[in-house]
């Protein structure tokens, strides 16, 4: 079930509010990320929100932050990351990039949550995945020599 979806303009008065505490304490950094904090603040997710809500069921547990999943796997992609476990840990590490990406340090979605994220929007039915995992055959080794003669 889609859960809570943060807006657009709430999403950019949290950044805003957050960038200008970082630039207070540290402008270079500020401008550092510039690039990307004005793609992620001009990119409206809103848009998506029909088209993301078909992919989850009407009952079950909520999901949370997927506008902001979407935000960090594109601003994984413009800081050119390449390992998602490497990702979640340097996006743990940097308060700023847990801002640009839209959710507060304590609230950063972990590793398995980014992957979930992937498996439903990846776009094989999960009896196609499954059949494509159960066609591996298990090695099976050669058959001794007898050591018997006939």
């Amino acid at each position: 079930m889609l859960g809570s979806w943060r807006s657009h303009s709430n999403y950019q008065n949290f950044l805003l509010s957050n960038i200008k505490e970082f630039y207070k304490l540290n402008p270079t950094i500020v401008e550092y990320y510039s690039s990307s904090i004005e793609k992620l603040y001009n990119l409206d997710l809103d848009v998506i929100k029909p088209l993301v809500s078909e992919t989850y069921s009407l009952t079950g547990k909520p999901s949370n932050q997927q506008p902001e999943l979407f935000r960090s796997f594109i601003l994984m992609s413009d800081l050119g990351f390449h390992s998602l476990s490497k990702w979640v840990r340097h996006l743990r590490a940097h308060d700023i990039l847990c801002s640009i990406v839209g959710v507060s340090k304590s609230d950063i979605p972990g590793l398995g949550t980014h992957y979930d994220f992937i498996s439903r929007f990846w776009g094989v039915s999960p009896e196609t995945e499954k059949s494509a995992r159960n066609s591996l055959h298990p090695f099976v080794s050669k058959p001794r020599k007898k050591t018997w003669e006939e």
